[in-house]
């Protein structure tokens, strides 16, 4: 494969496609069982986002906690 099978679309003048994410979920959950959800999907009811994300911390673990700077003042 030579230098020119490579493509880019840096540095072009052209606007790049948008990317359909509801598209690319469904997909990806009927080709390869993969779900993404935002959390913050309004079609959520509250039992459903709690519940996925009590399967999130199970996965994954809690979420670290932000650290708060102390200010000097």
């Amino acid at each position: 494969m030579g230098l020119s099978a490579l493509r880019t679309n840096y540095p072009t003048r052209q606007l790049g496609n948008s990317v359909d994410y509801e598209r690319t979920k469904k997909l990806a959950f009927h080709d390869h069982d993969i779900v993404i959800i935002d959390l913050n999907d309004p079609a959520l009811t509250w039992v459903d986002r709690e519940e996925l994300k009590r399967i999130a911390n199970k996965k994954f673990g809690q979420k670290p906690r932000p650290v708060l700077c102390a200010r000097r003042g």
